[in-house]
């Protein structure tokens, strides 16, 4: 029975750290399939070697022992990993020039193989700990590898719809820690020389994961990021949400992309030139009354329609809730009869409310520094135009190269919105400092046939 629970716990926890190996890669490399890509790879990987380690491992020492030694070890480098993460993949992100198809690979290899590799013995070890007669292989490896699954669905989930959402990735990491510590003195327990001590050390253990919640709501200590001082920070379902002050300004930063920024002495003022461009839809349709917002941010752009066009009714949907929070709280943004939040997907609204029209949409949703794909399709845009009123504006902000190879992902969309609007319109407000190749907030708006 406890080397089943072994088996169980080792399942989560793998699961649980390759969750947060996905978010910490977002963090410093963003969003991109890549990134996605090779934190999976490394874990498959090391899982791989993991079972074929433990297999060989288990046959020359079968003790209880050596198995606890594995999963203490495991769960001692990954303790050591959030101390590690911040300045290595810093550096690995920004200052060594590498292509970040490799330095999201290499970063991954160096956090998570190791600590995983040691945790994926605990399978093949455990089969060869539980298989009494060479008849019994087959049921006990196949309940072995069942409850390791089992395991693996409890660590994902937990890890997505509770941890994440309530504690930060160092945290979870801690926890993580200890609990694989606990796990291994309770394998080292199967060994009757090392029961009494074993039981000692657990109770310790578990007095520490029982205090542990308390510091981990505690609030962070103000940081230092790059040339600004942080005010906040949370990880959120979606993003590592950052707020900070740097010389008469007051930014928000999804991961490692900024989001919106203010003037401290004038909250109403942008800090980026392009939410200013919004205001461009009055020039196509001065009957501007019903506004749709995707995407929430700062709450700038919805804070200046609201003061500038006092006839205005404005709808934002925002995906994640913790990003209303932050905006009310550090970004002088609130709601009220004319301006309302739905915290929920935008297409599925959009899909939802066909009784909902508008004069004005608005997209400026993003995952720190990439697009949903599911809010750049062609059966997206449709959805926007059915809910446009006739002679209604739709202004997408994208973040692309205007030319080169920088420039696909505004180049796809350009197409994309052609072939469901027809005529469409191009402002790209940074190119004359940064050029047209840069990565800049490249405006498109379209105007929909009056009828």
């Amino acid at each position: 029975m406890i080397l089943r629970l072994v088996v169980f716990a080792c399942g989560a926890g793998i699961l649980a750290f390759e969750m947060v190996g996905l978010r910490i890669g977002a963090i410093y490399f963003g969003n991109a399939f890549f990134v996605v890509g090779n934190v999976i790879g490394v874990f498959l990987t090391a899982l791989a070697l993991g079972y074929w380690i433990g297999g060989v491992v288990a046959d020359r020492a079968p003790r209880p022992l050596i198995l606890a030694l594995l999963i203490f070890t495991g769960g001692a480098l990954l303790a050591a990993v959030p101390a590690l993460y911040p300045s290595l993949l810093t550096y690995l992100a920004w200052d060594t020039g590498l292509d970040p198809r490799l330095s999201s690979l290499l970063g991954s290899a160096v956090l998570f193989l190791l600590p995983t590799v040691l945790l994926a013995t605990v399978s093949p070890f455990a089969i060869r700990l539980a298989a009494r007669t060479l008849a019994g292989v087959g049921t006990t490896s196949g309940q072995i590898i069942a409850l390791s699954t089992v395991g693996s669905l409890l660590g994902l989930w937990a890890t997505t719809l509770v941890l994440i959402p309530y504690y930060g990735l160092d945290t979870i990491l801690f926890l993580l820690a200890a609990a694989l510590v606990l796990t291994a003195v309770v394998c080292a327990a199967l060994e009757p020389a090392y029961r009494r001590p074993a039981v000692s050390v657990a109770v310790i253990v578990l007095a520490l994961l029982a205090t542990s919640p308390v510091a981990a709501r505690a609030e962070r200590g103000t940081e230092s990021i790059q040339l600004g001082e942080i005010i906040y920070q949370k990880d959120s379902q979606y993003h590592r949400i950052t707020v900070y002050d740097w010389v008469g300004y007051r930014y928000l930063r999804f991961d490692r992309s900024l989001q919106s920024g203010i003037v401290l002495k004038d909250p109403l003022k942008s800090a980026f030139a392009y939410t200013d461009y919004v205001m461009l839809a009055w020039t196509y349709n001065p009957a501007i009354k019903r506004v749709l917002m995707l995407g929430l941010g700062g709450g700038t752009v919805a804070r200046q329609i609201h003061k500038y066009f006092p006839d205005a009714r404005i709808d934002i949907v925002e995906i994640d809730p913790e990003v209303v929070v932050v905006a009310k709280q550090f970004f002088f943004f609130t709601e009220d009869d004319r301006m309302h939040v739905f915290v929920r997907d935008a297409r599925q609204f959009l899909a939802r409310h066909p009784e909902r029209k508008y004069d004005l949409i608005i997209q400026d949703a993003y995952y720190a520094d990439s697009l949903p794909f599911h809010l750049a399709t062609q059966e997206f845009f449709t959805l926007v135009n059915e809910r446009l009123k006739p002679g209604g504006v739709f202004f997408n902000n994208i973040v692309s190269g205007l030319k080169g190879e920088r420039s696909k992902i505004f180049r796809s969309i350009y197409k994309t919105m052609v072939s469901v609007f027809g005529e469409v319109e191009v402002y790209p407000v940074w190119t004359q400092w940064y050029g047209d190749e840069a990565r800049n907030n490249i405006e498109v708006i379209t105007l929909k046939d009056p009828g």
